[in-house]
């Protein structure tokens, strides 16, 4: 099943993009039994980032160490972990390892044990020189034994002199933490030349930033999230043009065609424009900065209607953000990180 995924992704994104969403067979963490996918109970944001800011997300991402887990793929770590953020998948190390890696401020398990392939930027600001280490050494929070043990570096592990030395103890930096360690279990202690200034050159790109629409070069899928394991919202004919709506994030852009808002890989999209987009609205009270509170359990649907399909059930109470202007009674929302329709007859 594997195979057949990767190579799926692979004959329509090309093999680098099909990499960062799609194990290569053979090697994807589930295959060790020790990783799953957590997800909501109604599905909510299931398998995308806005899954983290979801109640049940920020409770495993606050205490899944507390059980053994830990948050595999982290944000900003893609050039790392070589997989993009992905907020619901853990994997198990054990309370004792899972309760150490999360003190020790590491974002990544490469990171932990010092195989991140290369150190965060503030490791060597400022650095004053480098050591190596000659056994397995605890940094700890101050020069003496009588200090809070940090993290404990492997042996043979380079570290990052800041230039303090007290009482035989240098404060050192490593995997993105900066503490005190024992000048005895350091060797090869130096200071670097000064290294020179590299002229910058400047690549022409296209500036897609502030683009407002751009045309489709096949025909493509629209999805409800970034991603091509997120479902299919209609497939956009090639040629025409969307509205792009934000931020590209992991080669996707959020757009609107024909009144739908969904996700679509830039791959598939040229001749973008910054020519204004501005939706239409009669409704003053509609912006898209408005909200309303259900009076009622209140089901969210695909569209205007109780024919259309139901997304999820928004509880009573709860706060919905407003995304448009109302039609025939029913108003656009945006509820749990998802977009849907709602009677205006339970909201106030």
């Amino acid at each position: 099943r594997q195979a057949e995924l990767f190579n799926y992704y692979t004959r329509i994104y090309g093999k680098s993009y099909a990499s960062r969403i799609s194990a290569v067979p053979g090697t994807s963490e589930h295959q060790t039994g020790l990783a799953i996918d957590v997800g909501n109970a109604n599905g909510a944001c299931g398998l995308q980032a806005c899954f983290a800011n979801t109640p049940v997300g920020k409770w495993v991402g606050k205490n899944s160490h507390k059980y053994g887990f830990i948050m595999r793929y982290g944000k900003g770590q893609e050039s790392v972990t070589g997989y993009s953020y992905e907020p619901w998948h853990f994997r198990y190390l054990g309370t004792s390892l899972a309760k150490n890696y999360k003190s020790s401020g590491a974002k990544s398990l490469e990171a932990y044990y010092g195989v991140s392939g290369s150190s965060p930027k503030n490791n060597t600001k400022n650095a004053k020189g480098t050591a190596r280490t000659t056994a397995n050494l605890n940094m700890r929070t101050g020069a003496g034994t009588g200090n809070r043990v940090l993290l404990t570096i492997p042996r043979g592990k380079s570290v990052q002199l800041t230039g303090s030395k007290k009482s035989g103890w240098y404060q050192v930096r490593y995997s993105s933490r900066t503490g005190w360690v024992s000048g005895k279990y350091l060797s090869s202690i130096s200071m670097p030349s000064k290294p020179k200034k590299e002229s910058k050159k400047s690549t022409p790109k296209q500036n897609t930033s502030n683009a407002k629409s751009a045309k489709t070069s096949a025909n493509l899928n629209m999805r409800t999230g970034v991603g091509t394991s997120h479902r299919v919202v209609l497939t956009i004919p090639q040629g025409k043009k969307v509205a792009i709506r934000g931020a590209k994030k992991s080669g996707w852009y959020p757009v609107k065609y024909a009144g739908k808002n969904g996700w679509v890989s830039g791959t598939y999209l040229r001749s973008f424009s910054s020519s204004t987009y501005s939706p239409k609205s009669s409704d003053p009270k509609s912006s898209s900065s408005a909200s309303k509170k259900t009076i009622a359990n209140l089901n969210m649907r695909s569209g205007a209607g109780t024919s259309k399909r139901v997304i999820l059930t928004i509880p009573k109470g709860k706060k919905v953000s407003i995304r448009g202007a109302k039609k025939s009674g029913w108003y656009p929302v945006k509820y749990a990180g998802k977009n849907g329709w709602v009677s205006g007859k339970y909201l106030r």
